[in-house]
């Protein structure tokens, strides 16, 4: 039975809502690694998700823990991006200050993105979409990698009714 069917209850005829807003498809990528930041964009995760509306959207989420292990006292700035296929969507730059320390001194950083992709397809019928999450070392002197395993999830929304 589906969300637009009615059911037969105890009590007469129940009558359920059409379905609205829900996920209809969940992917997701997390590497079995650790990467190196350099100033060169690395790919930390991709994945693809089948968008099969117009009127779909994707929810994207990306995490990564990341360290910069410093050489100076001074600024460590990476740039963390979610691109459809090779354009970017969404981006974030997180920046770890340091002060006077010994060295070499390790501070650490986490990330989340989180941001909703209004149009991920502009043409009908069913479409595999690329998505990536990628960084980049804008600023340091020193080393910068991911801790554990940065994460990338996309999951297709069908759109509300209402």
């Amino acid at each position: 039975m589906s969300m637009n069917e009615e059911a037969a209850g105890v009590e007469g005829v129940v009558r359920f809502p059409p379905k609205r807003g829900i996920f209809t498809e969940f992917q997701y990528n997390e590497p079995g690694t650790t990467f190196s930041i350099t100033g060169n964009p690395v790919v930390l995760a991709a994945t693809v998700v089948l968008v099969n509306d117009l009127t779909d959207r994707v929810w994207l989420n990306g995490t990564v823990d990341w360290q910069f292990r410093f050489s100076t006292s001074g600024l460590a700035s990476v740039l963390f991006e979610i691109l459809r296929e090779n354009t970017v969507i969404y981006s974030a730059r997180q920046t770890i200050p340091l002060t006077a320390s010994s060295f070499p001194t390790s501070l650490y950083g986490h990330v989340h993105l989180q941001h909703v992709d209004t149009a991920p397809i502009t043409t009908p019928g069913v479409t595999p979409v690329l998505y990536t999450l990628r960084a980049t070392l804008l600023q340091g002197v020193g080393a910068a990698f991911t801790q554990n395993q940065p994460v990338l999830t996309a999951a297709e929304i069908e759109r509300n009714l209402l």
